[in-house]
């Protein structure tokens, strides 16, 4: 056991291995993406010069539907089962928020100071000062940005689609800071339950076929600086705010949370032994619980379906997203063999480790190599597949 805390009432399940017939192939190891792919080059000068007053906004937003569709036809020539729009009309995976919702302002010097043990974690980048944070109340302007992008989205392609969310423990983490409006984390609960249970929503009404909650600050909870005690304290909080959200948002739809070691152009954000916080994972009110598994760092994570075992439905990370390199095949195939000593085909999928480029201007993976990772991935998993009609 290398948990530092043991957590009762495991959701248990038989960890026998399941035998696979040809009738009953058809959705074992679905593929697809975490959510992000990278940019083009032309979409991100666009993004510098809208930034530097160069064009207007609603010539980049029709670069960004370009963008969309070039992104959605890699993704089904690759031959994934599930798409994204690479959050293609996004700055950021989380940062979309402030530009689509009220209440948002840019940091100070005082707010852009660590102020907890959390923040200091996060600060190794020294990217907390470039985020927004919240000033005022918080609302959506309009539609959530993430339902109009799911309607483009399945307009625009006939596979299964999927959408991501930004986390409410990542927005309370990430951007709340006391104000007049919000002067105490429990002063802004209910109107942070009330935002992300919206988006939900929405997105389930514009017909995705999976949500996905982007959580990595739940692997902050993981890293060794972080005391043991607190980090105990803040996850158990974390679970409990999402879990409220998917309780608040009551739809029947598929819903994964995604916990990662983060991908700042190419990096961890914070590190540490999944084992620590996945007893609590096993709490979150999801159906798929998506991981990094593919990187050297994290790959003896899978020990974690060894230790806790579930019947809940793993989304595995197969491809190191934190390099350009491109996995052969094979490489693909002995990480899905790998998370199979532990997991039935029929709960697993198969996706990158994390997004391929989380923000505008991330382009350590090309998106030649984007394509090529997703391809390798399609191909390994139907070798498996192939390999599982005759055992």
């Amino acid at each position: 056991m290398i948990s530092f805390l043991i957590v009762d009432n495991f959701e248990l399940g038989s960890m026998e291995k399941i035998k696979i017939g040809k009738t009953s192939l058809k959705g074992v190891l679905t593929t697809t993406v975490v959510g992000s792919y990278t940019r083009p080059r032309w979409l991100v000068n666009a993004t510098q010069d809208h930034r530097k007053g160069v064009i207007a906004t609603s010539d980049l937003e029709e670069l960004r539907e370009m963008a969309k569709l070039l992104t959605i036809k890699e993704m089904e020539d690759s031959g994934i089962d599930m798409v994204t729009d690479g959050e293609q009309g996004r700055t950021g995976f989380y940062v979309y928020l402030a530009e689509a919702c009220t209440g948002f302002g840019r940091r100070t010097p005082e707010t852009a100071q660590p102020t907890s043990i959390f923040e200091q974690v996060d600060w190794r980048h020294k990217s907390m000062a470039q985020r927004p944070v919240i000033v005022n109340k918080v609302d959506w302007v309009g539609e959530p940005l993430s339902a109009r992008d799911c309607r483009f989205l399945k307009e625009h392609t006939k596979r299964k689609v999927k959408v991501t969310v930004a986390s409410p423990s990542l927005v309370l983490r990430r951007l709340w800071k006391p104000s007049t409006t919000y002067p105490t984390e429990d002063s802004f609960i209910d109107d942070l339950i009330r935002l992300s249970a919206g988006e939900i929503k929405a997105i389930a009404v514009a017909g995705a076929d999976f949500i996905q909650i982007d959580s990595p600050e739940l692997t902050t909870y993981a890293d060794d600086e972080i005391p043991r005690e607190s980090a105990a304290a803040e996850v158990e909080k974390s679970v409990d705010l999402i879990n409220k959200v998917i309780s608040s948002a009551g739809v029947n739809v598929k819903i994964g949370l995604h916990a990662c070691w983060g991908n700042i152009k190419g990096t961890h954000r914070a590190d540490g032994p999944l084992a620590r916080i996945y007893p609590w994972l096993l709490k979150l009110k999801v159906d798929q619980l998506v991981l990094e598994l593919a990187s050297a760092r994290h790959e003896d994570d899978v020990e974690v379906f060894k230790e806790y075992p579930s019947m809940r439905e793993i989304g595995a990370g197969v491809l190191d997203v934190k390099t350009p390199d491109v996995e052969p095949v094979r490489v693909v195939r002995k990480r899905i063999e790998r998370v199979l000593r532990f997991v039935e085909p029929e709960r697993l999928w198969l996706n990158g480790d994390c997004g391929f480029a989380p923000t505008w201007d991330a382009e350590v993976v090309p998106r030649k190599s984007c394509y090529e990772k997703l391809r390798s991935m399609a191909l390994a998993a139907n070798e498996v597949k192939n390999s599982l009609k005759t055992s």
